[in-house]
């Protein structure tokens, strides 16, 4: 099932609220989430509105309890579809998707199944009329419940967060499926 219009609506209303650079982040039943003094740079050009789809394995199951640990999607194996123009070319499809990272890293402990952060490398491949375009960057996001939001990097905006390979309430979960929508800048930035 992928995002609907008014959950975009809401992405976009969440990239409009300005973070400064070591102002507090709140998540809820754990302290702030400090945000580094030198944030990223900030991106350039005009951005592409766009959608992902895409699944992460990770290293240690997540569930009710505190945990730390590694992910990744395996490559590019999630989509992204993005309306807009990449250097005068006009994006002519769908295009892949993935990312690798890590989840738990905040002051109170680590990540569990109601909150948590983590930071991610993502790459992209764009499919344009002069051919494919590949974008990466750093984002760091964080959760509480099954909605989240990407505040910095290239790919900022607001997910769904579901549990695969387990439910999160009887058994850990080892996979975590992602829907996302947000702005990708292509050009500069981190």
């Amino acid at each position: 099932m992928g995002l609907g219009g008014s959950t975009l609506v809401v992405c976009l209303a969440l990239l409009a609220r300005p973070v400064a650079a070591g102002a507090a982040v709140p998540v809820p039943a754990r302290p702030p989430i400090v945000v580094p003094a030198a944030p990223p740079s900030v991106p350039s050009g005009r951005p592409l509105v766009c959608t992902a789809d895409w699944v992460v394995t990770l290293d240690q199951p997540i569930s009710r309890v505190s945990s730390f640990g590694q992910f990744t999607s395996g490559g590019e194996t999630g989509v992204i579809d993005c309306r807009g123009d990449v250097g005068g070319h006009p994006v002519t499809g769908p295009g892949t998707y993935g990312e690798s990272g890590a989840f738990g890293p905040d002051p109170a402990g680590g990540a569990d199944c109601s909150t948590g952060s983590g930071a991610a490398d993502f790459t992209a491949t764009l499919p344009t009329a002069a051919g494919p375009r590949h974008v990466g960057g750093l984002v760091s996001f964080y959760w509480a419940g099954p909605a989240g939001v990407v505040f910095d990097g290239r790919f900022p905006g607001a997910f769904r967060l579901s549990p695969g390979e387990g439910d999160c309430v009887n058994q850990p979960a080892r996979q975590l499926h992602f829907q996302a929508g947000g702005l990708l800048f292509v050009d500069g930035g981190s």
